[in-house]
């Protein structure tokens, strides 16, 4: 696959100031690479020894099982990885991007490349009755341990913590009759991803939010509060971490709208996290937070039906039955629940 896996390197056009690059699984590409970056020192990474042409000069060459085995460098040493296809060749992709995570500098990037199982191609096997192992085949998804959509793109980089998820789509199209025979048989071809025969993917390993939020407190305190938050996240001891939460965030004077926007970088499960500290505060003497927490939480998450119907009902019971009326008014989703909470917010304005 070396001549797709050379499409990732247009998003390296405007990284010239890159410094320390890291190639695993696609050797093949280091040429190209240092081409692209003549600044840049190079390593790379291959499960057997590598035959390379023209190596640049600065390139480092391992040859180690990347899959299992710990790779030979510190800790965020990398500006960039890139990883060709290789993610979809692992036994576990997520526990695979999770490692390589710690090589990134907090500013880094990581560069990867997905076959599409959505593609034409492989829903016309599909539908003739066979499904090719061919290795010299040029459809990437054939080789691969796992199959991915865009879907499960975003959320293996999501799960892994990865920031700002892009993608480039490579598009082979298909035969018209047979695209109109596929969305026939219910294949909607959601933007095209019909014939898109692999995506190129970008990942970030922190935005420009987070870097902002690791201006405001020690790195000892947000440590502690993500440990704090994480176990509220898996409903581990849930009294006592909220406590624990609770007292920290009194502690530190640490204000909702840095904690809501704290939960909406570090947390999977956001809503659930800022609900669960909204009620906990609630319950426990600290309305006022409990409710300044779900209406800084709402600004960014007005549509949630969850947030929507909390944020209401605690307004509703502290008797604030003109702005629980204007949350919900915001909401254009449908629910049982929220259509009654609606009806008794109306009898109690009239």
């Amino acid at each position: 696959m070396a001549e797709k896996n050379e499409e990732l390197l247009q998003f390296l056009k405007s990284e010239s100031d890159l410094r320390r690059v890291l190639a695993i699984g696609c050797s093949s590409l280091l040429a190209k690479i240092a081409e692209a970056l003549p600044q840049a020192e190079l390593s790379a990474v291959e499960r057997t020894e590598m035959h390379i042409e023209h190596p640049a000069p600065k390139v480092q060459c391992y040859t180690l099982d990347f899959a299992v085995e710990e790779l030979p460098f510190p800790k965020e040493s990398f500006d960039y990885i890139i990883t060709g296809s290789c993610i979809e060749q692992m036994v576990e992709p997520e526990d695979f991007v999770r490692r390589l995570f710690v090589y990134l500098k907090p500013e880094g990037k990581l560069l990867a490349s997905f076959g599409n199982v959505r593609h034409w191609s492989a829903l016309k096997d599909l539908m003739e009755g066979h499904w090719h192992y061919d290795k010299q085949s040029n459809k990437k998804a054939y080789n691969a341990l796992h199959f991915f959509t865009l879907t499960e793109i975003s959320r293996l980089f999501e799960n892994a913590h990865y920031k700002e998820v892009q993608f480039a789509a490579q598009i082979e199209k298909a035969p018209e009759v047979l695209l109109t025979k596929l969305e026939q048989c219910g294949f909607i071809n959601f933007n095209g991803d019909l014939e898109v025969d692999h995506w190129l993917v970008q990942v970030c390993k922190t935005d420009k939010a987070t870097e902002y939020l690791k201006s405001f407190f020690t790195a000892e305190v947000r440590l502690q509060m993500v440990f704090l938050l994480r176990r509220i996240e898996n409903d581990i001891d849930l009294q006592e971490n909220c406590a624990d939460f609770r007292q920290l965030c009194t502690a530190e004077k640490i204000p909702v709208q840095y904690l809501v926007a704290f939960i909406e970088n570090t947390m999977l499960q956001v809503e659930k996290v800022l609900i669960t500290v909204a009620f906990s505060a609630e319950e426990n003497g600290q309305q006022e937070t409990g409710i300044l927490l779900l209406k800084e939480a709402y600004k960014g998450h007005a549509d949630s039906m969850m947030l929507n119907y909390v944020l209401a009902s605690l307004l509703y019971l502290h008797k604030e039955f003109a702005t629980a009326a204007a949350v919900l008014q915001n909401y254009s989703g449908t629910d049982v629940e929220i259509e009654q909470l609606r009806e008794k917010i109306r009898r109690e304005n009239v």
